[in-house]
């Protein structure tokens, strides 16, 4: 019976449901004021085959998008939409704009990402973690799309690695993805884990290696220095700090798969 009401109440948009659809997203697309909503709406347009909705949504997330520093809300909407690039050419709807919209996406995500990774609570660090995992994934669609961005992408986690200023989480994943793109040599690993390891505020310690062991641990068993600068350091912690920081260690090397 449910069904049968929605149903009912979704007549008001069109009588077919091609029509329907369309005009539901777009009265959907003026009421919406955030950029993650204007990018799920037109994800659902592009896997829904709903064309003619994509020009409309798409100059709506560009002029949010223009007038916004919303660097979190910018990497959520490019990790949603460099998937479905593909859904243009397969239903057969021009994506081009969404193209060059996802370029400059990437090119401000790039700029703005250091600084918005800088000095930051843990809460919005937990936050732009997986974004940042999930822009690492659309960066290397982008490339297979001859949107070749991946310079500018590596950079840019080169200062997120380096920087004092870096959430401690942030800053060790970005290592990990710069490990993952062969874009730091064994010595440049091995010279950032020592920096972000040595003597300091454990807490920090240990939300830096949660960043860098998100996606496991494969690659501690090919660099065995950093398998020992890690071991060295969880050895030489003084009784009280390890008690401290073993939530956060604990959550850490939970990460690792058991062999």
């Amino acid at each position: 019976p449910e069904n049968a009401l929605a149903l009912i109440e979704a007549g008001r948009f069109g009588n077919t449901v091609e029509r329907a659809a369309h005009n539901a997203l777009l009265e959907r697309c003026l009421a919406a004021s955030a950029i993650p909503q204007v990018a799920g709406l037109l994800e659902q347009a592009l896997r829904a085959d709903c064309g003619e909705c994509v020009p409309t949504l798409s100059a709506k997330l560009d002029a949010l998008a223009a007038g916004s520093n919303d660097v979190p809300g910018l990497m959520g909407a490019l990790a949603q939409l460099a998937p479905v690039l593909r859904y243009g050419d397969v239903r057969r709807t021009d994506v081009g704009s969404l193209r060059v919209m996802l370029g400059h996406y990437a090119e401000r995500i790039c700029i703005g990402l250091p600084l918005a990774a800088s000095n930051i609570s843990d809460e919005l660090a937990d936050q732009l973690a997986p974004l940042l995992a999930g822009c690492e994934q659309a960066m290397r669609l982008l490339a297979n799309e001859q949107i070749d961005i991946g310079e500018d992408w590596q950079r840019a986690l080169r200062v997120l690695a380096s920087s004092g200023a870096t959430h401690a989480l942030l800053a060790g994943r970005a290592v990990r993805l710069l490990i993952g793109r062969d874009a730091l040599s064994p010595e440049d690993s091995a010279q950032l884990l020592s920096q972000a390891l040595s003597p300091g505020v454990a807490a920090g310690q240990a939300r830096w290696l949660e960043g860098l062991l998100a996606e496991g641990g494969l690659f501690l068993i090919h660099d065995p220095r950093l398998l020992a600068l890690l071991d060295d350091w969880l050895r030489a912690l003084p009784a009280d700090q390890f008690e401290a920081v073993l939530p956060i260690a604990r959550r850490a090397f939970s990460s690792l798969s058991k062999p």
